[in-house]
């Protein structure tokens, strides 16, 4: 076996420890980070409520049903009004709240033009 004749290049034992380290310390943080945004954003029964409230909205002006109605899916309950705009005739405005039990989960308001 022959002698090399010149040096290769690597890291030592030391350096590539460091470096695990600081990787290890970056995932750390960011795993607290992650877990604090998913705990303090929206919750399911919230992103449900949105969900249900947009549909019914879709619904709502695709058939030009625009009357008050009351929706009741599982235990969350949608309030749809429609409410005169100033003095406009054919401007509206469509009101819809989600609600669970007496907690009001979800609002939308929402201008509609009438023809």
């Amino acid at each position: 076996m022959g002698r090399l004749r010149h040096k290769i290049k690597a890291f030592t034992i030391l350096e590539s420890m460091v470096s695990m380290v600081i990787v290890m310390i970056v995932f750390g943080l960011s795993s607290i980070v992650m877990i604090n945004m998913a705990n303090s954003g929206i919750t399911k029964d919230e992103q449900l409520a949105h969900a249900l409230v947009k549909l019914l909205r879709n619904e709502t002006i695709k058939q030009h049903r625009f009357i008050d109605e009351s929706i009741v899916e599982g235990d969350i309950t949608i309030e749809k009004s429609i409410l005169d705009y100033r003095n406009g005739k054919n401007v509206k405005i469509m009101l819809m709240e989600a609600y669970r039990g007496d907690k009001k989960m979800f609002e939308n308001k929402e201008l509609i033009l009438i023809n």
